[in-house]
């Protein structure tokens, strides 16, 4: 492949050497000179006002075949009647309208969508508050049984423990501050043994408590004064042996 541009170049310097050997024999013999070689130039290259000319020809051959093409489009499209044009406005104006009411039933229907969507989303949320609420109401139910049983189970304590314990329990939980409860627990024992434990408030300032006992029993209600529980210092003691009747 070298050898062949070798050649190749060789070759193209030997024409340009041929060549430049001839015009200067040319040159020599007075066969060329400048005049001549402006001449040629003359003859080779077309003056400014050739070129002129012929780009106005070329740009008026192109008017003319746009001219000639539009001819003959008009031609083939004659303008429509005014008849025929009121039809194609009537017709283009129906398509319009078609697609817009196609685009407000797609609108209506995908409002429908939403609309059907929040309202299973409503009723999901209005099932879940309601098995939420039932739930909490049950745990209420199951909390305040667990209250109520501890309270029975309190109070069956007091009845069967000695009445004068039960005076000393009752007297430090009124002294804890708390009486509604003390109230609660006399009120829920049996007449025989909450009798007992009157009794017992023997001295001046324990007679006042017995008469703010029994005033407080009379207008007690239940539904108001709610039991709780005792607390661990003031509730009696499991292991007590139940008591014999007696002061």
């Amino acid at each position: 492949m070298k050898s062949f541009w070798n050649l190749v170049s060789f070759l193209a310097v030997v024409n340009m050497l041929a060549l430049i050997g001839f015009g200067g024999w040319l040159w020599q013999s007075g066969r060329l000179d400048r005049g001549r070689l402006l001449a040629i130039k003359e003859l080779l290259a077309p003056t400014l006002a050739e070129a002129e000319v012929r780009a106005e020809a070329d740009a008026e051959a192109m008017r003319q075949a746009e001219a000639e093409t539009l001819r003959g489009w008009e031609a083939t499209n004659p303008p429509m009647a005014s008849e025929t044009q009121l039809r194609s406005i009537a017709l283009v104006q129906n398509q319009e309208t078609q697609a817009a009411r196609r685009l407000a039933d797609q609108s209506e229907q995908l409002f429908a969508q939403l609309e059907e969507r929040a309202r299973v989303l409503k009723e999901q949320e209005e099932a879940f508050a309601s098995r939420q609420a039932a739930w909490e109401d049950a745990r209420a139910e199951a909390q305040n049984q667990r209250v109520q049983e501890q309270f029975q189970k309190t109070v069956k304590l007091y009845e069967s423990i000695p009445s004068k314990q039960a005076k000393q329990l009752l007297t430090t939980l009124v002294d804890g501050g708390g009486m509604d409860q003390a109230v609660a627990y006399v009120n829920a024992m049996n007449t025989r043994a909450a009798a007992k434990v009157i009794r017992e408030l023997k001295s001046d300032e324990e007679s006042k408590l017995a008469t703010e006992l029994l005033e407080m029993i009379r207008t007690y209600d239940p539904m108001v004064s709610a039991p709780e529980t005792a607390s661990d210092a003031n509730a009696p003691d499991t292991n007590a042996q139940p008591a014999a009747s007696g002061t």
